[in-house]
This record gives C-alpha cells, structure tokens and sequence, in this order.
C-alpha cells in the first residue's frame, strides 16, 4: 500500500474516510505513533486523494477537529446564546423567571418529585372549608394564606415542571410586555405586570382551593391550574384589546379545552383537574373583570 499523509489523531477523519468511499477510492486508515495515516493501493489513487485533500483542507490543516469544535461552540458560541436568552427572558418576564426558578429549586429540593419530605410544608394546608373564605381567620394566620398558594411551586415529575415552566415563560413574556391601554394610576409596563402578578395569585389560589374541594384532601400540586388561567386570560384579553400585543389562537385554546375534557375522562384520579377548571375560570374572569372596568372608565 502507498503512504499518502499522516495528520494529528484528534483530527476526525470521518467524513473525509467517507468522501473517498463516494469517490469510489480505495483506502484505509491507521494509527502510528499517536497519527492518523492514510493509505491506498495504488499511484493514481494517490493522485486523487492529493488533490481531494487540498480540497478538503486537510494540507494546511484546515479541517479543525470535531471534538475542538464542539468545545469551542461549548466554550463560546453556546454560553453566549445561552446567557443571552436567560437575560432576554429576565428582562422582558421578571416575573415569569422568578416563578420558574422557584419552582426548580422546588422541584431539586423533592428530589425531582420523589422524596416530598423537605417540601411538606408547601402543601395546601388541612382545614375547615369554611375558614378559607372568613377574612379576620386569614389574617390572623398568614402562613396558611401563603399555603393556599404556595402548591403551585410543587411538581412531582420532569415532564410536569417542563410543560408547566415553557408555558409559563410563553404567555408571561406576553403578558408582563404588553401595550394595554393606561390605567387611571399604572401605565405600560407597569400596569401588565400588576395585571399579570393578580392574575397569577388570583388563579392560584382559586385552583388551589377548587381541588381541594372537589379531590377532598392536599395531596396536589403543580403551576397547571395557574397555566389554564393564563391561558383563558390571555385568550380574552386579546379579544378585549386586540391592539395590545396580547393574544391566544382560538385553535390553541380550543384543544386545550378539549384536552381537559379528556384528562378528566381518562386521567382524572392522577390530574388535578380542579386546579385546572378553577385556574381557567378565574383567569376568564379577571380578564372580564379588567375589561370591563376599562370600559367604564372610558
């Protein structure tokens, strides 16, 4: 066999290997002394791997290795995307970032939803019915009004926190941007994010308190309630300010109705569907609630 060229080992000759396969140029490739050599069988076949090589620029070693790519695009390039969207997504939802870090560290302090212990105290506290709506009770235990919240920030697998937590980011960096008409003491952002900080405690705390209704006990958690509230605000709002950058496809909306409908018939024992319909209800209705208040007002 004839000796053509020897480059360096971390150099991948794969591609090339397989450039000269569709040539259909018989060669092979060793290793000696920590180098690639490559090899053919014949003069002519040399030729052409010479002049395929100057082409592939392997001569003046052009050809960067696929592992120094890789920590070069790992170093630079993916950091920077990385940072760059992490701070976009700061800057434009605050809010929606601040929920979304909660709930991982929520989620990595259960050990990703499989030991509860160290999160018991999130659960939606057990009472009497009757307490949650006596305002004087409320104020004087603080902490359980917080428990009627805090639910939310539990999710007890990958896939629940991952759908809960894109969703969140999706319609919050709607919501806590957009250019809904000046109110009578916030404007611009300002006023978004007071609507948006309401919306979310409001359809929480509904969710949480219609599941606890209607599943009989505190064995729940999850952003879904808060999600389906968005959903239906952010859908109604775009209907009552269609000028304002805010706005949910009547198709998206419709097969998530649908989907409700179907995780109550199919999956109704293990999904917290009451969250889910007084998420969505209460989202409706503080979106009806603002609009309607804009237009007396003006």
């Amino acid at each position: 066999m004839i000796r053509v060229l020897s480059v360096a080992s971390e150099l991948e000759l794969r591609d090339f290997s397989a450039h000269l396969d569709t040539l259909g140029i018989r060669h092979r490739i060793s290793e000696e002394a920590g180098s690639q050599v490559l090899w053919v069988y014949s003069l002519s076949e040399k030729d052409r791997v010479v002049t395929e090589t100057s082409i592939w620029g392997l001569k003046e070693r052009k050809l960067r290795s696929k592992s120094f790519q890789w920590r070069r695009w790992l170093s630079f390039d993916w950091v920077r995307r990385f940072f760059s969207l992490i701070l976009d997504l700061t800057w434009r939802a605050p809010f929606s970032c601040l929920l979304v870090f909660i709930s991982v560290v929520v989620f990595l302090l259960s050990g990703m939803g499989q030991d509860l212990r160290n999160v018991t105290w999130l659960f939606f506290p057990e009472i009497e019915l009757q307490s949650v709506f006596d305002p004087s009770w409320l104020l004087r235990n603080p902490v359980i009004f917080l428990n009627l919240i805090s639910p939310i920030f539990l999710h007890f697998t990958l896939i629940h926190i991952t759908f809960n937590m894109l969703w969140l980011l999706f319609l919050g960096a709607q919501l806590e941007n957009s250019g809904l008409p000046n109110g009578s003491f916030l404007h611009g952002k300002a006023l978004s994010l007071f609507c948006f900080l309401i919306t979310v405690l409001i359809t929480g705390l509904v969710g949480n308190i219609t599941q606890y209704i209607v599943g009989g006990g505190p064995n729940f958690g999850g952003m879904s309630g808060v999600i389906y509230g968005l959903m239906g605000y952010t859908w109604l709002m775009g209907k009552g300010f269609p000028y304002s950058g805010i706005g949910f496809p009547n198709s998206t909306f419709g097969v998530m109705l649908l989907l409700l409908v179907v995780m109550e018939i199919f999956a109704g024992s293990w999904i917290a569907s009451g969250a889910h319909l007084g998420g969505l209800v209460t989202g409706l209705s503080c979106a009806g609630i603002f609009i309607t208040i804009y237009r007396i007002r003006n």
